[in-house]
This record gives C-alpha cells, structure tokens and sequence, in this order.
C-alpha cells in the first residue's frame, strides 16, 4: 500500500477468498537500499499472519500469531503488503491517515503524527 500511519489498534478487511487465501505483512516506510525493499516488521510478517481461507465478508480482522492487534504499531508509519491468490480484496476499514510529507518528517524524528489537525 501508499504508507499510512496507523491511528488505531484494529484493521478489518473486506474481501472475498471463497476459493483462495490472503495474507498480509506490514512494513516500515523506511526503504533499504541494501534489499532493495521495504524491511518487515517483526511478528508481522506474511509467516505470522492468520491466513484468510476459504471465506467472504466486509469485516475480516487482521491477525497474526502472537500479536492480537495493531497496538504497537499506532502513530507509526507503515505499509501493507499482500499476497493473495483466487481472492478479491476490495478495502481495509480502521483508523488510519495515508502520510503527507511533515507526517514523514514527523515520524522520521520520533515525533507521532499529530492527529488533531485531522478534524476539519
């Protein structure tokens, strides 16, 4: 995905895999030039996940093993990478705000993002 800053612990999908899988990564915004990627964040990796098999709905949570939420990740900067076969993905609901640049600066010295500027 576009980097986002994640606002909220839950994230839900709505997608169709009635005859496929999804499986989802987050990374950090931060691009190594050494791997020429975005580098995953640890316990969210596509290995970590819970799957979704074999279901359709507007609501699917996004899970992994030993992480019951996104808690650890809000006011950061991250991107969602997905791997998915025979499945329709048609959005994400949570709390989330796609990162302008002084989002960028912001994150890049430690500072969380600043979301009252988000209630206009």
């Amino acid at each position: 995905t576009k980097p986002l800053a994640i606002l909220g612990e839950h994230m839900e999908l709505n997608a169709e895999a009635t005859l496929g899988d999804i499986r989802i990564q987050v990374t950090d915004c931060r691009w190594s030039a050494s791997s020429d990627r975005h580098k995953p964040i640890e316990g969210y990796t596509f290995e970590d996940f819970i799957p979704i098999r074999n279901a359709d709905s507007v609501r699917f949570p996004l899970r992994w093993k030993n992480r019951r939420n996104l808690g650890e990740l809000v006011n950061t900067c991250v991107r969602f990478n997905v791997q998915f076969r025979n499945a329709r993905i048609y959005s994400f609901r949570g709390k989330y705000h796609f990162v302008d640049a002084q989002d960028e600066r912001l994150t890049r010295d430690g500072m969380p993002i600043d979301t009252a500027l988000f209630n206009m």
